[in-house]
């Protein structure tokens, strides 16, 4: 099929087989045209707008499963005025376009302060404080560590690394998410912040915890990248200091995905993918030789 077959739509080809794509109306993206019937092209046209240096497949290692932890909203137009609440983001895994969905579920009060039960999402407020976004990530880039700025430390009650705790490696990306929810038809950017923290555990040993640090901007922009923070930031003076920056969250590891997610024979009771090793990152910038695997598990290959 030539392009000129598409009548005026963009041809593309991608994972559910060439397609004639949307582009009639380039500010509705909601115009479709599959070239076939069943086919659906409509990720292919929203990830097309994260241009040509974003990464549009997947997205980040280090942001695959379930996050917990405390999330701060400043008001733009009142930085004294901070809203506290305790938010589950959940990524889950795709390697093509319309299938990265992140989820993001808050309660009013830090998660310390959260009765944590079973019947912990039944204090969420849909239509108020606490709601459900939902956002389809079209895009992703991996950025320098200066542009990820989360020293840990504690903010407005939020507990920061405790004592005799470190970061001990980190990465730095945003991405670009579509919103589902909302505002349907906008973006909202984030900037990113995964770290590995350790410190001394019980009867002598050492634990560790995976932590992303998300600072998002506004969710009504109409750029994918229009609406970024400046860094991932948790500290409400630096969240303030942002035009582009209205909150942040830093959300605990609590599970992710197996580590052969990417495999025809995924198995979804196989071992999960080691977040606490940062050689299984995609932004992480590694030492020579430091992520040196061969094929072994998931992680760098020794030519990467």
């Amino acid at each position: 099929m030539a392009n000129d077959e598409c009548g005026g739509y963009v041809y593309a080809s991608g994972g559910s087989g060439n397609q004639c794509c949307y582009l009639k109306s380039d500010a509705n993206p909601s115009l479709v045209k599959p070239c076939r019937s069943g086919d659906s092209c409509i990720a292919y046209a929203k990830t097309s707008r994260a241009g040509t240096d974003a990464n549009t497949t997947g997205m980040p290692v280090e942001m695959l499963g379930s996050w917990l932890g405390d999330e701060k909203y400043v008001n733009p137009e009142d930085p004294a005025d901070v809203y506290l609440s305790c938010s589950s983001v959940i990524q889950q895994k795709a390697n093509l376009p319309g299938r990265r969905i992140m989820s993001w579920q808050s309660i009013r009060g830090l998660c310390g302060r959260s009765d944590l039960r079973s019947d912990w999402f039944q204090g969420t407020l849909l239509n108020g404080y606490g709601e459900l976004y939902m956002y389809e990530i079209i895009g992703w880039q991996c950025l320098p560590l200066s542009d990820c700025d989360d020293d840990m430390s504690a903010q407005d009650g939020s507990e920061g690394l405790p004592k005799g705790w470190e970061i001990k490696s980190k990465s730095c990306a945003r991405v670009s998410g579509w919103d589902l929810t909302r505002a349907p038809g906008t973006y909202s950017c984030m900037l990113v912040q995964t770290a590995v923290v350790s410190g001394p555990g019980t009867n002598g040993t050492v634990d560790s915890a995976v932590v992303n640090t998300y600072t998002y901007g506004s969710d009504f922009c109409t750029d994918p990248w229009g609406c970024c923070p400046s860094k991932a930031v948790f500290a409400t003076d630096a969240i303030s200091a942002d035009v582009n920056a209205f909150g942040a969250v830093r959300g605990i590891l609590q599970v992710t995905y197996p580590d052969d997610i990417y495999d025809a024979d995924y198995q979804a009771d196989s071992p999960q993918i080691d977040l606490h090793d940062p050689c299984t990152w995609s932004c992480y910038d590694a030492a020579e030789g430091e992520c040196c695997k061969g094929d072994q598990g998931f992680g760098f290959s020794c030519d990467k």
